[in-house]
């Protein structure tokens, strides 16, 4: 499906998302056209998607937690799509071992972090436990790649009002 150039031009856009395509070819030794041809197919094929990643930090979202969930499993569809749609989940899994769902919040401060599991997390659906882990610094990888979608639309519809 890939190969060895579609590697390093999906490297060089991690670094810059938004490079040209005449520097992008030049670093990667091929021509421009090259670079718009494989972008434009890396995308139709669904191997890449374009989006703006948020500094969260930056909005003042300053708490990221990762919550480990114990539910039911005829309850963990149900408690999975509740926590979905809270705009402050920015990404939910079901998961193997001790716990059955793993969510990354993010909240811009102790008290909307307890608002949320005191809301959100305490009513879920046949919840057994969960335990938090609250993020002290981050040294590799980054949240806001991750779905913040809904956490940036809320955050716009605030300042319209």
């Amino acid at each position: 499906m890939i190969d060895k150039l579609d590697v390093k031009l999906i490297s060089e856009l991690q670094k810059n998302g938004r490079e040209s395509y005449l520097n992008l070819g030049k670093r990667i030794g091929v021509v421009e056209g090259t670079i718009r041809k494989r972008f434009r197919r890396l995308i139709e094929k669904e191997v890449i998607k374009v989006a703006a990643a948020p500094n969260l930090k930056q909005l003042g979202f300053n708490i990221i937690g990762i919550t480990a969930i114990q539910v039911n499993m005829e309850d963990l569809p149900r408690a999975a799509e509740s926590l979905a749609k809270d705009e402050r989940v920015c990404y939910i899994a079901s998961v193997a071992g001790r716990y059955d769902l793993i969510a990354i919040i993010v909240a811009k401060s102790t008290d909307d972090l307890a608002d949320f599991y005191e809301h959100r997390i305490s009513g879920l659906a046949g919840l057994q436990r969960s335990e938090t882990f609250v993020t002290l610094r981050v040294f590799k990888g980054s949240v806001p790649l991750a779905d913040t979608i809904g956490l940036i639309e809320t955050l716009g519809s605030s300042l319209e009002k």
